[in-house]
């Protein structure tokens, strides 16, 4: 049987040399491994592609984390609801700033907008919490009815934000300009949001649902599931499953796109979970350590052929074209480290 090591080889020996092997344009970078706050436990879980605990951390300022987002240098930002502060982390899950305002009083959702801006819900007061990437806050603004906002969304030029035991999705352009809300037929206290393709996914807490919603409100679907008890984050990795954590059942649930449950996850710390996060991963590395190597190359030509079906991502295939084969590896060689 021949080696991984001969092939990679033999395939690097023939790009050197010019043949016509060409890896087209390269799709969005995979996810990785995802991130997800314990409520509890005052600590963040991390979590392989695959659902694997991987470890967990923290920091003294840390306490009742809520919203995760994840910046595109690979920092981490975590709303510390108790402490009344932003908590941000290096790549690395070392702790490199606090955000804090007076007008950031409990903090529960964030999103990342254009320009690096971070907004985040302030819970008490009432109002959304805007922060430049050096932790500056830019401006604050609110409108009528809004309460208890507990998640948020940044679709282009608006910002859509909902509140606890409302049945709204409230409207702003990037400056805070409100406009008119959305009325959700059978929304009843939205704790968390995402979006994708133009659909919107909502977790309504108190009904124990995730609500699919088009552009103007409209209900086209929703997901349920008997361990999802009290929804809150949510987050779609590259294939559009969705993760979302169970609050009162201490795991995390994926659904397919189909809506089709796929697995339960939990273990490690996870107690009352909240957000939801994910990391991005390069094209190419396999295993997620960071690195495109030989052990990446070997896992693939190990795993030749059709991707196993369920409950996981088959991670050998590279473009997500439903089988390994020669597409990856050469996919792969041109992420090479």
């Amino acid at each position: 049987m021949v080696d991984a090591q001969t092939v990679a080889a033999a395939l690097l020996t023939l790009l050197i040399a010019g043949n016509p092997v060409v890896a087209g344009p390269l799709p969005p970078a995979n996810t990785g491994h995802f991130y997800v706050s314990s409520f509890e436990s005052d600590d963040v879980v991390v979590y392989d592609n695959s659902g694997n605990v991987l470890r967990h951390f923290s920091d003294p300022e840390l306490e009742g984390p809520r919203g995760i987002v994840i910046g595109p240098d690979g920092q981490i930002l975590v709303a510390a609801q108790k402490s009344d502060a932003i908590v941000v982390f290096d790549a690395d899950e070392g702790h490199i700033a606090t955000y804090t305002h007076p007008q950031l009083d409990g903090p529960t959702g964030l999103a990342l907008g254009p320009g690096g801006v971070l907004y985040a819900c302030s819970y008490e007061n009432h109002r959304i919490v805007a922060f430049g990437p050096d932790g500056e806050m830019l401006r604050s603004f609110t409108t009528g009815g809004l309460r208890n906002p507990t998640c948020i969304v940044v679709n282009g030029g608006s910002i859509l934000v909902a509140g606890a035991a409302q049945p709204w999705i409230f409207r702003f352009d990037a400056d805070g300009t409100p406009r008119s809300p959305i009325t959700v037929d059978g929304l009843m206290s939205p704790a968390g949001m995402a979006m994708d393709h133009g659909m919107l996914y909502v977790t309504d807490e108190r009904t124990d649902r995730i609500l699919i919603l088009d552009r103007d409100g409209t209900v086209e679907g929703e997901m349920a599931h008997r361990n999802l008890h009290g929804p809150r984050g949510i987050a779609l990795d590259d294939r559009g499953h969705l993760f979302v954590s169970s609050y009162y059942r201490h795991v995390i649930l994926e659904f397919d796109r189909s809506g089709g449950h796929v697995r339960t996850i939990g273990g490690g710390t996870l107690g009352f979970p909240d957000g939801v996060a994910f990391s991005a991963m390069r094209r190419g590395d396999v295993d997620d350590d960071g690195h495109v190597d030989l052990l990446d190359f070997g896992r693939v030509i190990t795993q030749f052929g059709d991707c196993p079906s369920a409950p996981t991502a088959c991670p050998s295939d590279v473009n997500r074209s439903g089988s390994v084969d020669l597409s990856d590896l050469f996919m792969l060689l041109a992420n090479w480290d």
